[in-house]
């Protein structure tokens, strides 16, 4: 697997972390002096890509901002007994700066760079990307004309 895909497969993992974990406590501060790699940076430089994902193996802590804009490619699976997902990618696009500081202890996110939050606590994680109040939907769908469909939707709701 090359660096750049690696990378991929790490900020994907980390997306998905943010978006479905459970409550516990929060990890405030992060190392000071870290560099502050951009989404753009490492995708578009494989050597810095890979150099980062054997960083991260050994145990190195990061930070990476994804600015405004960035699109991420996003990969979904699901593999149960009684169902499965054909494998697609889909891409996550960022409407703000997003900051991810990866190490092997946490993960942590944060909109400023400044402060931060655990993926673990959905209420500091709230607090700081100013989010209301979010919703998970799960329905099935049929038109007059076309195909029956199951849709799922995470968002927020309008305030």
């Amino acid at each position: 697997m090359n660096g750049n895909r690696s990378f991929l497969l790490i900020v994907t993992g980390i997306c998905l972390a943010f978006l479905f974990s459970a409550c516990a406590g929060i990890q405030p501060k992060v190392p000071p002096n870290l560099t502050v790699y951009t989404w753009t940076d490492i995708s578009s430089d494989t050597e810095k890509a890979e150099e980062i994902y054997q960083g991260l193996n050994k145990g190195t802590p990061y930070i990476f901002k994804i600015e405004k804009g960035d699109a991420l490619p996003f990969e979904v699976k699901i593999d149960l007994p009684f169902v499965f997902l054909t494998p697609s990618t889909n891409e996550l696009r960022f409407v703000e700066d997003v900051y991810v500081y990866i190490s092997n202890e946490n993960i942590m996110f944060s909109p400023d760079g400044d402060h931060w939050a655990s993926p673990e606590n959905p209420k500091q994680l709230k607090s700081l990307f100013g989010i209301q109040q979010g919703f998970l939907s799960v329905g099935f769908t049929i038109e007059k004309k076309g195909d029956p469909m199951l849709r799922l939707e995470l968002g927020t709701k309008p305030d």
